[in-house]
């Protein structure tokens, strides 16, 4: 700053110059520096020792000898630099006065200045606390901390982060916001070790980042598994797949549940299969049935709930085979068949049956019956050996053959009537009751 002066007394002038070191964000305090001149005005010589007396902070007193001579000379004759706190809304104001003195021409010379001080420049807020953590779930915490040091500037945002790792390369949840002490967090995964950290903003810049909190969500069960996938049917067995649950719940997954039914709400014949893996391969299964399928995830906290459902309908085959068949009424050239349905039919309605009727190479042909059991199978040699088998056919083809049942025809008696013969039934009785008797000839060592 330039040195201003005050009137002329005695042909001298008193002269004040003063300023202050420039602050910085960082400076408490300045430097002033003040300095007290004399001045000749009108071309005096001068050769007399003088006094100086300098009022207010910082100021002092003591002589000097003036030997100035013409006009514009001038001398220092106090110097002293001091040190004075400022503050950011502005320094104080100091005024000095300078008197001269002791001048044989009896001049008193003075001058009066005064300076206010600089304010301390504005700073970045102070690093905020280390943020407290309440609230904690699964995915979400809230984050609160103390209002830092505003350092000059009116705070006007925060930020922060939460990071899987303490060197915050690896963000799950970041925020930029207006000014606040406190923070809602959501989205975090679950079951994991987390860290947080907080810092403000004036309108200088931000503070350097908090210390770090760590915060550990908690853990639920888990979401429900893909839709089973049902591949690779046969009439016995399929394939069952799925994906994992795209929420583990925060915690390893333990077992899946495989559930299967014959109906869709799962109330008839449901099955539950407990297995760590994401494939199923399952047998015993009924040909020609549909079947409905659902799985659901378990981990240490509970089960998930059930997957969508799948269903899939086993592919259906010929029958099984019938019971073996019960013959009666055997005469010379016929027999009755009785039969029953078989206890498999493969999936698929039965749509009728054969019966086979011959020897035992069962090298015959086969017959259809067009009504209900019980068949009467006619035709038949007497006195012959028959071996019979049943068979069931459904849209699939025809089944397995039922054991075979043997019977013996009954020998022959024919009778005529002149134009054709006929099978007669030989009856013997024994007063009380009759029976079928079978005709046999002899050679006289043997019957036939």
């Amino acid at each position: 700053m330039a040195t201003t002066w005050g009137s002329a007394e005695g042909h001298l002038q008193a002269g004040i110059n003063c300023w202050t070191s420039s602050p910085s964000a960082s400076s408490t305090s300045v430097t002033v520096y003040l300095r007290a001149y004399v001045r000749v005005t009108d071309g005096w010589r001068f050769a007399d020792n003088q006094s100086y007396s300098i009022s207010g902070t910082g100021g002092g007193s003591g002589s000097y000898y003036n030997g100035l001579d013409g006009t514009g000379a001038t001398k220092l004759v106090f110097s002293k630099n001091f040190t004075a706190s400022i503050g950011y809304g502005g320094g104080p104001t100091y005024s000095w006065t300078c008197n001269i003195s002791g001048m044989y021409n009896g001049g008193t010379p003075s001058h009066s200045r005064s300076l206010t001080l600089p304010a301390r420049p504005p700073g970045v807020p102070s690093t905020p606390g280390t943020p407290a953590v309440s609230g904690v779930g699964a995915t979400s915490a809230t984050l609160s901390w103390a209002t830092p040091s505003s350092n000059g500037a009116s705070l006007d945002r925060t930020s922060g982060q939460v990071s899987r790792n303490s060197t915050f390369t690896d963000i799950v949840a970041s925020w930029d916001s207006g000014w606040a002490t406190s923070r809602s967090v959501a989205g975090l995964p679950k079951g994991t070790t987390l860290y947080a950290r907080v810092r403000a903003h004036n309108s200088v810049g931000w503070s350097p980042y908090s210390g770090t909190r760590t915060i550990t969500t908690g853990t639920t069960v888990p979401s429900a598994p893909g839709t089973p996938v049902l591949e690779d049917a046969t009439a016995t067995g399929v394939t069952v797949r799925w994906a994992a649950p795209a929420d583990d719940g925060g915690i390893t997954l333990t077992e899946y549940t495989v559930q299967r039914a014959t109906d869709a709400l799962f109330s008839a014949d449901p099955h539950a299969a407990a297995l760590g893996a994401t494939t199923l391969q399952v047998t015993g299964l009924a040909p020609g049935t549909e079947y409905w399928w659902r799985v659901r995830a378990a981990n240490a906290v509970g089960d998930s709930e059930w997957s969508e459902t799948a269903s899939v309908t086993t592919p259906a085959v010929p029958p099984g085979a019938p019971p073996e068949p019960v013959l009666t009424n055997v005469l010379a050239t016929s027999m009755t068949v009785t039969y029953s349905a078989p206890a498999d039919d493969g999936g698929s309605e039965i749509q009728s049956y054969e019966i086979q009727a011959t020897d035992a190479l069962f090298g015959a042909s086969v017959t259809s019956p067009d009504t209900e059991p019980p068949y009467v199978v006619v035709g038949l040699s007497p006195a012959t050996t028959y071996y019979v088998r049943v068979r069931a056919i459904n849209a699939q083809g025809a089944g397995s053959w039922s054991p075979s049942a043997s019977v013996t025809t009954l020998s022959g008696v024919r009778v005529g009537d002149g134009a054709s013969w006929r099978d007669a039934v030989v009856w013997v009785g024994n007063g009380a009751s009759w029976v079928l008797a079978s005709v046999k000839t002899g050679n006289g060592s043997q019957w036939m």
